[in-house]
């Protein structure tokens, strides 16, 4: 399984681990659920909550494994050759559930979830989905998510499912999204594109943990920008958890700043500012920004939130509650998730788009070389 992970070597993971793991940072996963009960994330699951039609059901239960696959890209613990490892196995996974395969859920319910993560002090928010409108509920709280100190990741979304330009929640201002690249860097034709892209990360033939369901398999491979959000948030855990005291919009800047440039010199429509490169992002000398890069709302050093209400973990255990002491509208979406999804748009509601699985095993590329672009051209202007 560790074999099948290309990704890791492809972006020089296990050099990036020996500086920083994440540990210390929550990582909030506003998706379908997270299966606490893998072996890959057990321990590593805090007790999260259930919006909207889910409302009451446990967030640590998985019904069709995309959630648990997000969670395993950031957070899985390795263990050997027939495990995965996740880009930051230091943080603890806080699972937002606001929808199903299948099953539609409302706007609002994604944008609480939103919130109550924020308030819960995660410090990075996961969002595997787009599309091509925004609402009110999902800019604002996009907005109280930023001006309280989280990095929001997004997916720009896939083209299988009709989004062809990058659309919401990544369009938005100061979301970090990410576009998708093949195992030899090349953009993934996929995934969506256009002038909002920030940068971009492997999407394709990404293994993952999915949920444990009897005499199948754990694991499952997939296609989508949903991987690549995913790997993008692990990263900006290993940032915070290295740089504590750099607020959210220096750590959007660092990765920004320190991407490998690919595709034309310069920000692109494909690329974005270049493919997400963990080592740099840890090392480079990146001066401060006093703005967002993308945007966004500075984070307001007296913003406060409500204590969090949770910091059990999913499987019973006891932890301290998730990245405590920390201070700080959903379009009809789709969750961005790989090949093979079926997406149907109507107003407020938002509809999963499942991983597709694979049989065949994702062959490792040869290394690829890269290093920081500090000092890359700020990034085309933002309409929402």
């Amino acid at each position: 399984m560790r074999e099948a992970q290309w990704y890791l070597g492809f972006l020089d993971v296990p050099q990036a681990q020996e500086i920083s793991n994440g540990s210390g940072v929550t990582v909030a996963v506003v998706d379908t659920g997270v299966d606490a009960t893998h072996p890959d994330l057990a321990g590593h699951v805090l007790a999260g909550r259930s919006f909207g039609k889910f409302a009451g059901m446990p967030a640590t239960q998985d019904a069709s494994g995309h959630g648990t696959s997000m969670a395993g890209i950031i957070a899985a613990q390795g263990g050997g050759e027939d495990r995965t490892l996740g880009v930051a196995p230091g943080v603890k996974v806080l699972p937002v559930r606001v929808a199903s395969n299948g099953d539609n859920v409302s706007p609002d319910a994604a944008a609480d979830g939103i919130r109550w993560a924020v308030d819960q002090h995660a410090e990075v928010i996961n969002l595997s989905f787009g599309n091509n409108e925004s609402t009110p509920a999902l800019v604002s709280a996009i907005h109280y998510a930023e001006v309280h100190d989280v990095v929001v990741v997004g997916a720009a979304g896939n083209t299988d499912v009709g989004i062809d330009s990058i659309g919401a929640p990544g369009r938005l201002k100061g979301v970090l999204n990410a576009t998708g690249v093949d195992a030899s860097g090349r953009f993934w034709n996929g995934s969506a594109q256009g002038k909002y892209a920030t940068l971009s990360a492997p999407a394709v033939k990404i293994p993952a943990a999915t949920f444990v369901k009897s005499g199948e398999s754990n694991y499952s491979e997939g296609s989508g920008t949903s991987n690549a959000a995913a790997i993008v948030s692990g990263v900006a855990a290993l940032v915070r958890a290295k740089y504590p005291e750099l607020n959210a919009s220096n750590v959007i800047n660092r990765i920004i700043k320190t991407a490998t440039d690919r595709g034309p010199a310069g920000w692109d429509p494909q690329y974005g500012f270049g493919i997400v490169n963990p080592v740099a992002a840890l090392t480079a000398d990146v001066p401060r920004v006093g703005r967002d890069p993308l945007g966004g709302p500075v984070p307001d050093p007296l913003a406060s939130s409500p204590a969090p209400d949770g910091g059990a973990t999913g499987d019973g255990s006891t932890t301290p509650n998730a990245a405590a002491g920390r201070t700080g509208g959903l379009s009809g979406a789709a969750l961005a998730g790989v090949v093979g999804g079926g997406l149907v748009l109507a107003v407020a509601v938002v509809v999963l788009v499942v991983r597709s699985r694979r049989p065949e095993p994702a062959q490792r590329p040869a290394p690829w070389p890269g290093g920081p672009s500090v000092g890359a051209p700020p990034p085309p202007p933002r309409r929402d």
